[in-house]
């Protein structure tokens, strides 16, 4: 048997008997996750919404990178995989922000891809050509992915004559195989 109620109740037990522990952090994750069993076990939509709750405040609140980076990934493949794009673009953001303090590559990439992905749901064309021009970007992300969004910014603009000669101008430099949003868009 499966006894999370088993796992608040141990938490509680904890809390009580050592009220000036240093382990919020851990404590509160593990309230987040014994929710989200309970969920998963039950399918009541209020352990669900607490547990994000949780993550969420534990994230922001957190000093620990590591604890920060990986709620905010979950939170981000969650909320995109049940297409709620600003809370996705929401928890992006964050990442993307504590991704660049710790120059964290990995962050920095997939923050940037999803931000990129949010924004273009959203058809936010003004802010996809802002974050491309963003150095950090520049950088990290791969120039192909960048590209495609260029044109996708292009296309929403009917910009047609524009980005046939854009894509001549640069087809010689691409990389082979091309990404499939440039030959797509």
């Amino acid at each position: 048997k499966e006894k999370y109620g088993f796992m608040s109740k141990s938490i509680k037990l904890f809390e009580e008997q050592y009220p000036n522990h240093k382990e919020d952090e851990l404590i509160s994750y593990l309230k987040g996750n014994a929710l989200l069993r309970q969920y998963i076990s039950q399918k009541n939509s209020e352990y669900l919404n607490t547990s994000l709750v949780i993550f969420e405040e534990l994230a922001e609140r957190s000093q620990n990178y590591e604890l920060k980076k990986s709620l905010y990934m979950y939170l981000i493949h969650f909320y995109h995989h049940n297409k709620n794009i600003i809370k996705s673009l929401e928890n992006s953001k964050r990442l993307y922000v504590i991704g660049t303090r710790n120059f964290d590559e990995e962050a920095i990439y997939f923050s940037s891809e999803v931000i990129l992905n949010s924004l273009a749901q959203l058809r936010q064309k003004d802010k996809i050509e802002k974050f491309l021009q963003e150095p950090i970007v520049k950088k990290f992300l791969n120039e192909q992915i960048g590209i495609g969004y260029k044109i996708y910014v292009m296309l929403l603009n009917k910009q047609y004559d524009e980005i046939i000669t854009y894509y001549n101008s640069i087809k010689s430099g691409l990389q082979q195989p091309a990404d499939p949003s440039i030959l797509f868009n």
